[in-house]
């Protein structure tokens, strides 16, 4: 026989019971996850239940619906102009991440800090100095030609930044010894951006003894005497960050080297790959990191108008066809990578070549 309406009724009262204690359970285990409870206040509403706690605002940083009793208060006016409370919660709670926090990301990444920028005058050392401006850095800035000298230190003191122009040759030993000097005179160097480089094309069979060095000389000379010249100042402040500008060429660039030749310049680019990888293990106890960003095609001053004149005359291998992103990059871009490395964000980062290449 079936059960009579009685025993329905009471069996009915039961699952009622556990069911409204099971949505208070359920609700406790929400409110307990993360922190939050903003899930386990809502969801009784569906439900037409009003849970005990909905009859106070325990959590006033976090929104309701219309009909919470918290709501119905006459809430502190906000100041002329400022969101009220409930929208300012919205927008942090739409900013939080998974685990909870804010993101948080210094506004001015350098601030104070003293940095020295070679062949600041044009390309991406003088994209690097401006950004470096732009977070606050107090800027010495080592160029060879002092007409580029002047205008790119006019243009960083534009920025509310400060700027001390050095006239240097940096691969002069004299030369580099005096931009220590000049440094000094702001206070101890924290930052060297290693960017001077370059050198003489040439195919093999044809390329001179003179060619060969020039290229060291301007790739490497200048890189090993200038962190010579600064690291002893960082190591006695234990702190320090250098970054030495490398190449994807550094690997073989098809388009140089098929069309022009670039034997010296690749062995040059790797050698600064050699030389980050062994002082990074030399001055990690010192709190000193040393990085290399190894750019790829960039619409340069000087190296812009060549390579996209490879592409307009239709050759195969032109540096724009055979990057996946079909385009040059800017300075810029090199910059902000650089400014990376140099920043605290990258405390963890060191010996690394960082690739700025398009995808190639």
């Amino acid at each position: 026989m079936g059960a009579g309406p009685r025993t329905l009724r009471r069996r009915t009262g039961r699952l009622q019971a556990v069911s409204q204690r099971l949505l208070r359970h359920l609700a406790r285990l929400d409110a307990d996850r993360d922190g939050r409870r903003f899930r386990a206040a809502h969801r009784p509403h569906h439900l037409g239940l009003r849970p005990r706690f909905l009859r106070r605002c325990h959590e006033p940083r976090l929104p309701h619906r219309r009909h919470c009793r918290c709501l119905r208060r006459s809430p502190q006016r906000p100041a002329r102009g400022q969101p009220v409370r409930h929208e300012r919660q919205v927008r942090r709670r739409r900013q939080r991440g998974r685990g909870g926090h804010l993101p948080v990301r210094p506004e001015v990444r350098l601030q104070g800090r003293i940095a020295v920028v070679t062949g600041a005058g044009l390309g991406i050392g003088k994209a690097t100095a401006l950004r470096f401006a732009e977070e606050g850095a107090r800027l010495v800035l080592a160029e060879r030609d002092e007409a580029r000298l002047a205008e790119v230190t006019a243009q960083v003191r534009d920025l509310g930044a400060e700027a001390l122009p050095v006239p240097c040759d940096v691969t002069d030993e004299a030369s580099v010894a005096n931009l220590a000097s000049e440094a000094a005179t702001l206070g101890p160097v924290s930052i060297l951006v290693n960017n001077v480089g370059g050198g003489r094309s040439g195919r093999i069979a044809d390329l001179s003894v003179a060619d060969w060095d020039h290229t060291m000389t301007l790739s490497l000379r200048s890189m090993f005497l200038c962190t010579r010249a600064f690291v002893p100042v960082m190591q006695a402040q234990g702190h320090g960050r250098i970054v030495c500008l490398s190449s994807g060429a550094r690997n073989g660039t098809v388009w140089n080297a098929f069309h022009v030749g670039a034997s010296a310049y690749s062995t040059a680019k790797a050698g600064v790959t050699g030389f980050v990888r062994a002082l990074a293990i030399e001055l990690a106890d010192h709190g000193i990191t040393i990085n290399a960003v190894a750019p790829g095609p960039i619409d340069t001053e000087l190296a812009g108008p060549y390579l996209k004149k490879m592409h307009d005359d239709g050759l195969e291998y032109s540096p724009i066809r055979m990057t996946p992103l079909h385009r040059l990059g800017t300075p810029r871009e090199v910059a902000d990578a650089v400014l990376f490395l140099a920043s605290d964000e990258a405390s963890y980062v060191t010996g690394t070549t960082l690739d700025v290449t398009g995808g190639r």
